[in-house]
């Protein structure tokens, strides 16, 4: 499981990238500046992920894409440990 999931602000969208590039994109991104300042102090930076939902929110998503898009994010399709990791995840939540 990924320790660190990071979520951006608006002003992170990425326009020339497709969330499938955007986000593990900005993860790295975030992760060489963790890397830069924890190797002050000799830590090591972790694992990120990035949730990545800015083109969610700009009109220039079509009706669907969006569609689409839903339909291939499904809790049924992940595969191996994602479910395990998933239900993990929401319990630390607190999701019921």
């Amino acid at each position: 499981m990924i320790p660190v999931v990071l979520v951006h602000g608006i002003w992170n969208r990425q326009p020339r990238l497709g969330p499938e590039d955007a986000a593990p994109a900005l993860a790295q991104a975030a992760r060489d500046n963790l890397t830069r300042g924890l190797a002050r102090s000799g830590a090591a930076a972790p694992q990120v992920a990035m949730a990545y939902y800015a083109h969610l929110l700009t009109d220039e998503w079509s009706a669907e894409a969006q569609a689409a898009a839903a339909a291939q994010d499904r809790f049924e399709d992940l595969n191996g440990r994602q479910p395990a990791e998933a239900a993990e995840w929401l319990a630390l939540a607190g999701a019921p």
